[in-house]
């Protein structure tokens, strides 16, 4: 266990966005697992989609959060990162994609989580 960074929403456009909008029940569990663990700062919730694939965008239910990377101590986000993948899998039928990675944010050129879910995405344990 970690000192908890808290919880924290970016502004109120994503507070908007989670109050407005149905959230997966699954991305529910682990952005509240998260929060529980280590602390959240959630930096994007529902918007309207970016491109055809956008899981922020999704109806009827948001299947897709990003999270503030650099909120957490350096050693701790591929721990954060790896933890939420050993406990849940994407889509059984394609071991490849993740419920959760790091990767540079387009617009502000940082790091950020990207919190994923699938209809078939499953807790493994």
């Amino acid at each position: 266990m970690v000192d908890n960074i808290g919880i924290k929403i970016k502004n109120v456009d994503v507070l908007r966005g989670m109050f407005e909008h149905e959230f997966e029940p699954v991305l529910i569990d682990i952005a509240c697992y998260v929060a529980e663990t280590y602390g959240v700062m959630i930096t994007e919730s529902f918007r309207k989609k970016l491109h055809p694939n956008d899981l922020h965008g999704t109806q009827p239910k948001v299947r897709a959060i990003d999270l503030r990377e650099w909120a957490y101590p350096k050693h701790l986000a591929k721990e954060i990162e790896d933890d939420i993948n050993e406990r849940w899998i994407y889509d059984p039928s394609r071991p490849h994609k993740k419920c959760a990675w790091i990767h540079e944010n387009r617009k502000t050129k940082g790091m950020h989580f990207h919190i994923q879910t699938h209809p078939n995405t499953r807790r493994r344990i």
